[in-house]
């Protein structure tokens, strides 16, 4: 399932165009404008059974993380907010780190976007994602005939050391301020200010599928195997 987003990366556009290909998915995809609650509505109203007027319970396999900001309460299965469609959340990796990802993604070579290749380690939209500051390269005096263009700007996202890092790269949207409007006491008393309730939080287009959209990597196996070592101080291992 993808909402598409004006803001979308092209990246991740030609990822998901790739994996829809080359694990021949059968794919979703909502028009711009689409709201994630209205979509997943439609999808689980029209969930039948085949040959019958019957809808079935639906659960969407997600990529979601403990650490994720919309991880909070839930568990392995979670049943959707009170403001979305009744379905029930799977989240297989929950309580996987960023160095278990990408454990698994070099592990089994396992393709992913290519920006994460580029210093990005979360992505959200192009309005609100840089690489990550931690992987930026710090350039020393370029080698005789050497062009400088032929240096990276960032490491890739595999060799990120603080994970703590990860979102990073994302920059906070300021919020809107609250609209509040003027109530009269019923007692008679001086006015007071009632704030407009916000419910609930945005379901990124891309959680559905996963959290993060993952992308093929080729690297050198002693990079590897540093990525392994790291991995399994971190771990206990």
């Amino acid at each position: 399932v993808y909402f598409n987003h004006p803001d979308e990366f092209p990246e991740v556009i030609e990822f998901l165009q790739k994996s829809v290909v080359n694990y021949d998915l059968d794919m979703v995809a909502f028009e711009d404008g689409v709201k994630f609650a209205d979509g997943l509505k439609i999808l689980v109203d029209n969930n039948f059974l085949p040959g019958t007027n019957t809808t079935f319970p639906m659960a969407f396999v997600l990529g979601t993380r403990s650490s994720d900001p919309n991880a909070v309460g839930q568990d392995h299965f979670a049943p959707s907010s009170h403001w979305m469609p009744p379905f029930m959340r799977v989240n297989p990796v929950l309580e996987w780190n960023y160095g278990h990802v990408w454990h698994f993604l070099r592990l089994f070579q396992l393709p992913y976007c290519s920006l994460y290749d580029e210093g990005y380690t979360s992505l959200g939209t192009t309005k609100d994602t840089l690489p990550c500051p931690a992987l930026a390269v710090t350039r020393g005096s370029s080698s005789e005939g050497e062009e400088e263009s032929t240096f990276p700007k960032f490491w890739p996202a595999y060799m990120l050391r603080d994970w703590d890092q990860e979102r990073a790269g994302r920059i906070k949207r300021e919020k809107k301020p609250e609209k509040k409007k003027k109530s009269i006491d019923p007692e008679g008393d001086l006015p007071s200010s009632v704030s407009a309730l916000s419910i609930g939080g945005q379901l990124e287009a891309r959680s559905v599928i996963s959290d993060e959209s993952s992308t093929i990597d080729t690297t050198s196996s002693n990079e590897h195997d540093s990525c392994m070592g790291n991995e399994q101080k971190r771990v206990g291992v």
